[in-house]
């Protein structure tokens, strides 16, 4: 078993934030939301990851290095289409398709099973009767791929229907967690997720009390006021008499000034918010932080 994650995706709705990375490289907490993603696969025991690019691909090379196979799109080839790229690294083996700019905890032991068992040549995942972009897949559906060019799963799906193939639906529990990160306000929900233990994602992180975690080589002296949850990242600066009410994410590097008052709000890696900085309800970030 092997899984394609498209990373393909510019994220035009989180610009400046992706302007030189993909959407899958935005920092969720202390890592890119693809890299939580990964993570899960291979504790899934999936260890051979197919990573698809088009939009800054580089820093998805520098943060996986070789761990990852990569395979690039010149032009946008659709959902389907991008899968249909990797069809000579697949080979003959059933695959898992998901968005590297999804956050999910999902159970993939799950839904393998239900796609065992429908004998399906793919199966969906569904969110509230809605499909998402997690699916099985056998490759015999490259098979059925009505047409060359751009192409998304909706299309294969129903040419699959159409000439009477098995197509199955797998319904996400209750207690799976699937957040697409398409504009800053879901960047925010995500990081607060997690943090409020929302997903069954791990939070890295000395848990001081209930709802404050902090990160290695972090501090919180000279800090007046702190109102979790709050995570607080790895070697972040933080100056004195700074006001912290959460839900608040201060990603790893990052420097608060002194008197700083945040709340509601995420900063992500090697941020710095100026001394006497009032922010609330929105995202810090440097574009090319992790570029």
């Amino acid at each position: 078993m092997l899984a394609l994650v498209l990373a393909d995706d510019a994220g035009e709705d989180l610009a400046p934030l992706t302007s030189e990375i993909p959407a899958a490289m935005i920092p969720v907490l202390d890592r890119p939301v693809m890299a939580h993603t990964v993570d899960l696969l291979r504790r899934h025991g999936i260890e051979d990851v197919i990573a698809v690019l088009r939009h800054a691909p580089e820093p998805v090379r520098r943060w996986f290095g070789d761990t990852l196979r990569y395979r690039v799109e010149y032009k946008p080839l659709g959902t389907a289409g991008a899968a249909r790229t990797c069809r000579d690294l697949i080979a003959d083996e059933p695959f898992l398709v998901v968005s590297g700019a999804e956050l999910t905890d999902l159970d993939v032991g799950r839904l393998l099973a239900t796609h065992r068992s429908a004998g399906a040549v793919v199966t969906v995942a569904t969110a509230d009767g809605e499909p998402s972009s997690i699916l099985a897949v056998q490759p015999e559906a490259f098979d059925y791929f009505p047409h060359a060019g751009r192409l998304d799963w909706p299309e294969v799906l129903a040419a699959l229907r159409e000439r009477g193939a098995p197509v199955a639906e797998h319904a996400l529990g209750d207690d799976e967690y699937r957040l697409a990160l398409r504009t800053p306000q879901s960047l925010r929900r995500a990081a607060f997720d997690m943090l409020d233990g929302r997903t069954r994602l791990p939070v890295v992180g000395e848990r001081l009390a209930e709802g404050l975690i902090l990160g290695e080589g972090s501090a919180l002296d000279g800090v007046a006021m702190i109102e979790p949850p709050v995570w607080v990242g790895s070697e972040v600066q933080i100056g004195v008499n700074a006001h912290l009410y959460g839900p608040l994410v201060i990603g790893d590097g990052a420097t608060i000034g002194d008197g700083a008052q945040l709340r509601g709000s995420v900063i992500l890696p090697g941020s710095v918010v100026p001394r006497e900085a009032v922010l609330v309800d929105g995202v810090i970030g440097l574009v090319d932080a992790w570029a």
